[in-house]
């Protein structure tokens, strides 16, 4: 399962951003060790009613760049390694039979990536195209990206939308928001087909997953979700 999550990370950094001085802070100076990616995902309970939880994995800069170029993933690994980046964490979520689900938003990915220092992650976050978000961004990408607003999440956070013609299904759309705490950046990525946008579905799963983030760095048991008919909606395409 780990093709249709990587597929679905496709993307470039052209965002609308939201930030302001107030909130919470997170700290910085904790050891890499102490972050626990993992546990700031979302899990099944928080997606909408039939999406679940298929595969996670944490990806080191040698294991990114390898899914990232395959050609010349050495070249990639540097390229990272410049950027301060450490380690990610990768959940993927879709329907028990996505082709039946092409009307809907047919899947989810979450994503919290860990750099060096605040300077690092707020470049991933604003400028870098090659590692936007930590997301797996193609070149080839550029001008399909098209910003929407947000509110603010975190310390800081953007919103886009990435469009790509498939070859057979038509255009495909990944709405992405990102958001940043510390150190850490992390980001919601839905994807299908053009017209299953659903933005404030994007903003109510980043809520949610800020809610697991400061349940982790707290060190808390992460909040449990509103009962399924609330928290839960079936999504809903336009």
């Amino acid at each position: 399962m780990m093709r249709p999550l990587l597929i679905a990370l496709g993307g470039v950094m052209l965002f609308a951003a939201a930030a302001c001085d107030e909130g919470r802070s997170y700290p910085s100076d904790r050891g890499d060790d102490d972050y626990n990616l993992e546990a700031m995902q979302l899990i099944d309970r928080d997606m909408p009613r039939g999406i679940f939880r298929s595969d996670e994995r944490t990806f080191n800069n040698d294991e990114w760049s390898q899914v990232f170029d395959v050609d010349d993933p050495e070249v990639a690994k540097t390229t990272l390694d410049g950027q301060n980046r450490i380690r990610s964490f990768v959940a993927f979520f879709t329907w028990e039979s996505p082709q039946e689900h092409f009307g809907t938003v047919i899947s989810i990915t979450t994503q919290s990536t860990l750099y060096k220092d605040e300077e690092a992650a707020r470049k991933s976050l604003m400028e870098n195209r090659f590692s936007a978000c930590g997301l797996l961004v193609s070149e080839e990408e550029t001008g399909r990206a098209e910003a929407f607003y947000v509110p603010r999440v975190g310390d800081e956070s953007v919103g886009m939308f990435i469009t790509q013609q498939q070859s057979q299904l038509g255009t495909s759309v990944d709405t992405i928001l990102c958001f940043r705490t510390g150190r850490i950046v992390h980001a919601v990525v839905q994807t299908g087909l053009d017209g299953t946008q659903d933005v404030a579905l994007a903003v109510k799963l980043a809520e949610r997953m800020l809610a697991r983030v400061d349940a982790a760095f707290d060190g808390k048991a992460a909040p449990t979700s509103a009962p399924e008919t609330e928290a839960s909606p079936t999504p809903t395409g336009g």
